[in-house]
């Protein structure tokens, strides 16, 4: 997955020496009813304030020596307000802090830097947008080698909404570390990122109406949300070198990620209405792609039930999930090794259809298993013209090793399981019709089963193993 996000370095901006001078501060007001209030205690640092119309703008700058021989100038201020209403309030302590408000409705911004090297630029062209921004060092203040900053936040609002980002980094070396950037084009979306640790990425962009909450505790994690209307994600990032990404171009719809291992890739893609889709992800190197094509599907009831399951311990898992129809559900748990489950339902069906109502459930607790549902029309081009699959039922349990079940249900009311536990073990189940039921355990060596029921009312039961 792609980290979107590249900034510009503050060491890069002031990579050459200065000789050290006085605080320097301008203020350019036409129009009336401008305020500006500029505090400067230290030295080196620079504030500039462009007003013209009737906007707020206080800079508070404290040069803060912090034993790193770096050089000056120490914080810099830019507020450009060319909207009546605007407000902006800067607050910057430390060294080779950077700030930029541009603001040309009536909107808020307040920026908080403690530390080194932090940068923040915020862009407001709506009225009614507001923008938090903080940005600390770990510790705040301290000597060379000890961490300070290295913080890039953009946001910038073209709609009504709000911005809340909080950036903590414990590494200093000049090139940013965490990266937020905040794009918000509609009215009433509400954006919340916190990152602490080093190299984290974060990109939300999202339209109207949308809540996106990104929380990244850890190292190299990358989270990209994009969002088109009344949706809701939920990103909670603690370990290192995760990858999510959640893509939201329906309505009403609801995603949420866990991670807390280490090179887990979450990929959520939701395109229609009021899907559901919930990953959790503690093992190693797990791989998670849902794709929810329909409409009204569910990958897990809720953040706390999650739908994809990789557990802790578990390595190098991989799920996937195509839910095309309405009212699917699917749940998948992987607490192995190199297993891989595959589901698609009603995948054909890309329009509106009757519910389809098909339920699979997967669990994986062995190394080496493969498990292929599939329920419904896998045909894009057969649409609302193929005859519809409904309400069947799948379970797959897979704890041996190296096991292969393949599942595929067409028709109506048809049940499945397979329960593996031997090792090489093989089941293949095919139903056409309506209400046929088909159960295969098998848990010794290299057994295969073939089930294949077309009609309606047919019961096979299959079990293979030795003593």
């Amino acid at each position: 997955m792609k980290k979107l996000l590249i900034g510009v370095s503050a060491a890069a901006l002031l990579a050459a020496p200065a000789i050290a001078q006085d605080n320097t501060s301008a203020v350019n007001q036409t129009g009336s009813g401008a305020t500006a209030t500029v505090s400067q205690t230290g030295a080196e640092n620079n504030s500039l304030v462009n007003q013209s119309a009737a906007a707020t703008a206080t800079v508070t700058q404290n040069g803060t020596d912090t034993d790193y021989g770096l050089a000056p100038p120490n914080n810099d201020s830019t507020v450009n307000q060319t909207a009546d209403g605007a407000s902006a309030t800067v607050d910057q302590e430390g060294q080779l802090n950077r700030s930029n408000v541009d603001q040309s409705a009536d909107a808020d911004a307040s920026v908080s830097q403690t530390g080194v090297y932090n940068e923040s630029h915020v862009t407001q062209s709506a009225n009614g947008a507001s923008a938090t921004v903080s940005q600390l060092g770990d510790p705040p203040s301290g000597g060379a080698g000890i961490g300070q900053g290295d913080n890039l936040s953009n946001v910038t609002q073209t709609g009504a909404s709000s911005a809340n980002v909080l950036q903590t980094s414990n590494h200093t070396d000049g090139f940013a570390s965490n990266v937020s950037n905040v794009l918000q084009n509609g009215d009433g979306s509400a954006a919340t990122v916190t990152q602490t640790g080093d190299n984290n990425a974060s990109a939300v962009t999202q339209g109207g109406s949308n809540t996106a909450t990104v929380l990244q505790d850890g190292t190299d994690n990358s989270s990209i949300v994009n969002q088109a209307a009344s949706s809701h994600a939920d990103v909670n990032q603690q370990g290192a070198t995760n990858t999510s990404d959640i893509e939201q171009t329906g309505d009403f719809l609801n995603a949420s990620v866990d991670q807390t291992g280490t090179s887990n890739d979450s990929s959520i893609l939701q395109t229609r209405r009021g899907g559901n889709a919930h990953v959790d992800q503690f093992g190693d190197f797990g791989k998670s792609d849902i794709q929810q094509i329909g409409e009204n599907n569910s990958v897990g009831s809720s953040d706390n039930a999650a739908g994809v399951q990789q557990l802790s311990g578990s390595l190098r898992e991989s799920s996937l999930i195509i839910q095309g129809g309405r009212l699917n559900s699917a749940h998948v748990t992987q607490s192995g090794t190199d297993d891989v489950s595959e589901i698609r339902q009603n995948e054909g069906y890309l329009v509106d259809h009757p519910n389809t109502n098909n339920s699979v459930t997967v669990a994986q607790s062995g190394s080496g298993n493969t498990s292929h549902v599939a329920q419904g029309s896998m045909d894009p081009l057969s649409g609302d013209f193929a005859p519809a699959s409904d309400n069947n039922i799948a379970s797959i349990t897979q704890s041996g090793t190296s096991g292969l079940s393949e599942l595929t249900q067409n028709g109506d009311g048809n049940t499945a399981s397979v329960d593996q536990s031997g090792v090489g073990d093989q089941s293949f189940i095919t139903q056409f019709g309506g209400g046929n039921g088909a159960s295969v355990t098998q848990s010794g060596t290299g057994d295969l089963s073939n089930v294949n029921q077309n009609g309606s009312g047919n019961t096979a039961s299959v079990t293979q193993g030795g003593m």
